[in-house]
């Protein structure tokens, strides 16, 4: 701040009003400069903060959980911990490394109406026909399976072919009511009841099957694991 001496002969109050103009141009540009909006990341790291709290919460619970569900542990809710899990684990049990399967039938032409009978409600279809072909030693064999996708189950025309009395086939259904369709399907196509559909807690509480007899004296099965 200048200091203007009272015998300048300058006029103390112009003075003044100049230094203050000549400051205030002076400082003008700082102004304008903390004018500008200033980017502020509060709001961001409070949302962050709020999101690790939540994500502490929910791994603190999970770990109670685990911990509650380890088979050590003897708390009061581990058993209904346990059922809870187990309801919610979705497993696939209709996967099989079994490629496809041959069966020898006495009669062809008649197991093939048979099976495209009681095959359709589980959306098993015929595929294709191989002929006989002698010189090549090829049976008759008519392929049954998904539409566009592959042939899985074969029957062979063999009429001398021996069936086990425990020879069993069983395919697997999306749902329940495709295993009662199945079985409804099956009767009506002639095959013999061995078991109408229902739960079959003996493989495990959600196992639904349905069983028959086929014109060839093979068990046939439709069943549903959830």
């Amino acid at each position: 701040c200048a200091v203007v001496p009272a015998s300048s002969g300058v006029n103390a109050s112009a003075a003044t009003n100049a230094l203050h103009v000549k400051n205030c141009r002076r400082v003008a540009p700082a102004r304008r400069e903390m004018s500008r909006p200033i980017r502020i990341s509060l709001p961001r790291l409070t949302i962050v903060r709020g999101c690790r709290a939540r994500a502490n919460s929910d791994r603190h619970r999970l770990d109670a959980e685990v911990n509650t569900t380890d088979p050590t542990h003897s708390g009061p809710n581990s058993s209904a911990i346990s059922a809870k899990l187990e309801r919610m684990t979705n497993t696939d049990r209709t996967g099989s490394q079994i490629d496809h399967l041959n069966i020898g039938v006495a009669d062809l032409a008649a197991s093939a109406e048979f099976y495209g009978a009681a095959l359709k409600p589980l959306g098993i279809t015929e595929i294709m026909r191989v002929p006989h072909t002698p010189e090549a030693n090829q049976l008759a064999m008519i392929a049954f399976g998904w539409a566009q996708v592959k042939p899985f189950f074969w029957i062979v025309d063999a009429p001398e072919s021996a069936i086990g009395p425990h020879t069993h086939l069983a395919f697997s259904a999306q749902d329940r009511a495709t295993v009662d369709a199945f079985h409804a399907a099956a009767l009506a196509a002639g095959a013999i009841e061995l078991r109408p559909p229902g739960l079959q807690p003996e493989y495990h509480a959600t196992y639904y099957g349905s069983f028959v007899r086929d014109l060839n004296g093979i068990d046939l099965e439709a069943v549903c694991h959830h």
